[in-house]
This record gives structure tokens, C-alpha cells and sequence, in this order.
């Protein structure tokens, strides 16, 4: 409040409530104090990884080898210089379309085992959209308490082009090759090291499991 008084030198003579209300209409932002003084609270619910980690999001498969590829890339520096960067992606992306890659997965969702095979694509989330602003899926939200799995498999090129599009043009539950699973615990095991894009960040494993963690906010 001292600080709005030393930028609005005639807020002197209006009564507390006066400034604070002003303060609100001027500072939105600032709403969030009505919220911790009243103990309005939400819960959340993260991704607790067997790494230790909290995450948004976990990929294998074509989103995994795109990030992979990208970082540090000479091409990526390259493009970073003329302030086009983001080229990068775009360019390891139609590499990566061309790639004949086969991932065999075993899955376990709540206790139960199911063999995934000859996946192109898998993304473990509780957000709706990627940081690029590509939709995972309409309705996970970090409000539920629960998981969600979005998958196609390796199919011919047209096909996973398609399922891409179906992807970027947000026609999910439309696509006759997207498939989406939800669960409170998912456990992924591979006899190869699997290639793990988290929340941007690249690591390898023959297994790591998700199961959601509450955390608490002040909306």
C-alpha cells in the first residue's frame, strides 16, 4: 500500500479501503491477496514421476525424438542467430514423420498389464495442451484426479500424417487412429532404454511410472 501511495501522491487523504479497492480495480493481479487472507484454496494434481519429479507432461515416442533432436542442434543455433529458432522443430518434425520407428511398450494401468506395440506416438498428461499450444487431449486438466494417455500407432506415412493433423486441428475424438486411455496410475516398462520427454527436459529409462500428487493453489 506504501508503494501505491509513493505513485499516486493524492491517495493520502482516501481511507484504507478506498486505496485497497482502487488498488484492485488497477492491479487485477493483486486479487489473489483477497484469496490467501480468506483461505480460498484448489486443489491440483501434478505428476508425481518415479525420477522424483512433478511434471505437466511426459512423451515417447515422435514428440520425444523432435525435442531430442532439436536441442542443441547446429541447426538450432544456426537459426537462433536470425531469430528463427522455432524452425528447428518444425524441420526435425517432418525428419522424424519419415523415420520407421517401432516402440513395444508394456503398460500398466491401475495393477493391470496391457502390451502396447508398434507405437509412433504416446503422451502421458494431465494438461490439455503441449507448451507449443498443441492440444493432448480436450479434457485432462490438472483439476482431475486422474491420467491421461494419448497414443497412435506406427502406421503407414499418410496415417500418421493424419493423425498429426487430426492432433494440430484438435479433431482428437474424431481420428479413427488417436486412442485415449484414462487411469489413476500408469506404469510404462521397456526391454530397451526408452527415449522420455518431460516437460522438455530428456531422459532415458526402462520404466517410469506416473501416479498424480494434490497440491493446493489460492485462486
Amino acid at each position: 500500500m506504501t508503494l501505491y501511495i509513493l505513485a499516486n501522491p493524492n491517495a493520502g487523504s482516501h481511507t484504507a479501503n478506498s486505496i485497497v479497492s482502487s488498488i484492485k480495480d488497477n492491479y487485477p493481479q493483486f486479487s489473489i491477496i483477497d484469496s490467501i487472507l480468506e483461505g480460498k484454496r484448489q486443489s491440483i494434481y501434478g505428476l508425481q514421476s518415479s525420477f522424483g519429479t512433478v511434471v505437466n507432461s511426459m512423451d515417447i515416442g515422435f514428440a520425444a525424438q523432435v525435442i531430442n533432436s532439436s536441442t542443441d542442434s547446429a541447426l538450432k543455433r544456426i537459426l537462433n542467430k536470425i531469430k528463427l529458432g522455432k524452425l528447428t522443430y518444425l524441420f526435425f518434425s517432418i525428419k522424424t514423420l519419415f523415420s520407421k520407428q517401432s516402440i513395444n511398450i508394456e503398460v500398466i494401468l491401475d495393477e493391470k498389464s496391457y502390451p502396447l506395440d508398434n507405437l509412433f506416438f504416446l503422451s502421458i498428461a494431465n494438461s490439455s495442451y503441449f507448451g507449443g499450444g498443441i492440444m493432448i487431449w480436450s479434457t485432462a486438466s490438472a483439476k482431475k484426479k486422474e491420467i491421461d494417455l494419448v497414443y497412435f500407432e506406427n502406421g503407414s506415412f499418410f496415417q500418421r500424417v493424419q493423425s498429426l493433423f487430426s492432433m494440430v486441428l484438435k479433431k482428437h475424438e474424431l481420428s479413427p487412429t488417436i486412442r485415449h486411455l484414462k487411469r489413476l496410475h500408469v506404469v510404462l516398462k521397456s526391454n530397451e532404454k526408452l527415449l522420455l520427454q518431460m516437460d522438455g527436459e530428456i531422459t532415458t529409462a526402462n520404466e517410469v511410472s506416473l501416479i498424480y500428487q494434490e497440491r493446493s493453489m489460492y485462486l
